[in-house]
């Protein structure tokens, strides 16, 4: 018998967490999502005021502000001026003066995609921006839970409401994967394209062709690459090619912004983890490119063996997640997908070690990461992001090792 207070108790504790029932996960779930309301409220009370005197209501969550404003420069002929500081700053401050500047930081893919919210104003926009966002995420993820999961979970995820709060585009990227999870196996082409409108969002797209070469997913791949291409052409054909000059040019200014100090709080990557504790440049990125190195193996070695499309993406997105030094908080959404396809295996043959005290860590990351990176000058997320990783492969070889003796049954078993 094991006694709580006994060390093995202790890691029994961690390892299998007992404490974490159905029952009790949605009776915090209710809790958090009680907390998030007032926090949502507060904050929405605070920029509420400001947001009266300014004639687009800006002050709205704020980093949708420069979305809305280089669609507004590319729909009046000067896309390139949401790579210039002047000009993206007088337009973010149209009607209201702000010390504010937001920088806009994306290829001109993602200002062709915007395109349309820049002819709505701005609170228009960003409700459109916000619940499209947010509907097709939970919508995705709702397909990968168990069934008979309840919705609160997933409501009061902490990742989703700090998109809605400050207006990012973390939900979209959540979507793309979890679309590309619920139809790899099925219609891979289609899953490929999902994955393909990463062309606005390289950064974290860095594991899908090694899966998807891993796997011979031929047609993913093929689907994926043609649909990123589309994208590009379509932003030089319609955007001009002063667009992406304005990228280009900015360019180097955008890879300094890793390395302005302003910024930290929001990154969650290994390589800003290491310039917390006072590491170089040099080194913080060395030892992010040997993280990635790994990531990219466990993406290939999962993907080879074809354990499935859940598996296969759950994989992908944890790896990114120790891939690229330019992982903002906000990307932390991505996390739903690989932690909803451990729920859904773990419903169906029980959960394994670690893996409720992982999941239930990285739901609160988000609460924690910005303070912690702020207050105490010490990044939580990369050991979590590792420990996910370490717990996705575990329950990709299991599923694997428990696919194929069925695999060997049915083929030995027909005529």
């Amino acid at each position: 018998m094991i006694r709580p207070g006994s060390p093995v108790g202790a890691l029994a504790w961690l390892t299998q967490a007992p404490w974490l029932t159905a029952d009790r996960a949605t009776s915090y779930a209710r809790l958090l999502a009680a907390a998030l309301l007032v926090f949502a409220a507060a904050a929405l009370g605070r920029v509420l005021l400001p947001a009266l005197s300014d004639a687009h209501w800006r002050p709205l969550a704020s980093d949708f502000a420069p979305f809305w404003s280089g669609a507004r420069l590319a729909l009046q002929g000067h896309p390139q001026a949401a790579y210039d500081l002047a000009a993206i700053h007088a337009m973010e401050n149209t009607g209201a003066q702000s010390p504010d500047l937001f920088y806009y930081l994306y290829p001109p893919v993602w200002m062709l995609l915007c395109l349309p919210l820049g002819a709505l104003p701005y609170a228009l926009a960003l409700l459109a921006f916000l619940t499209a966002g947010f509907a097709a995420w939970a919508a995705c993820l709702r397909r990968l839970m168990p069934p008979a999961w309840p919705v609160l979970p997933l409501l009061a995820c902490p990742a989703a409401i700090l998109n809605l709060v400050i207006g990012q585009n973390g939900l979209y990227s959540a979507t793309c994967f979890a679309a590309a999870s619920l139809l790899l196996d099925t219609r891979p082409a289609l899953a490929g394209a999902c994955l393909g409108c990463f062309a606005c969002k390289p950064q974290l797209a860095i594991a899908i062709p090694i899966a998807f070469l891993a796997a011979r997913r031929w047609s993913a791949l093929a689907a994926c690459a043609a649909t990123a291409c589309t994208l590009v052409l379509l932003s030089w054909a319609t955007l001009g090619t002063q667009a992406w000059q304005g990228f280009g040019h900015a360019t180097p200014f955008i890879r300094s912004v890793l390395i302005d100090p302003g910024i930290w709080p929001k990154l969650v990557s290994l390589y800003t983890a290491l310039h917390l504790l006072g590491v170089p440049t040099r080194p913080a990125l060395a030892a992010q490119a040997a993280a990635a190195c790994v990531a990219l193996s466990c993406v290939a070695w999962v993907a080879a063996r074809r354990p499935g499309a859940g598996a296969e993406l759950a994989t992908v997105v944890a790896a990114t997640m120790l891939c690229t030094p330019y992982l903002m908080d906000y990307d932390l959404v991505c996390l739903t997908v690989p932690m909803a396809w451990l729920a859904a295996s773990a419903a169906a043959t029980g959960w394994r070690p670690w893996e409720k005290t992982v999941l239930a860590a990285c739901v609160l990351l988000p609460l924690a990461a910005r303070g912690a990176n702020l207050l105490a000058g010490l990044s939580v997320a990369p050991p979590l992001l590792a420990a996910l990783l370490a717990v996705t492969l575990a329950r990709a070889n299991h599923v694997q090792t428990q696919a194929t003796p069925r695999a060997l049954r049915a083929r030995t078993a027909t005529p």
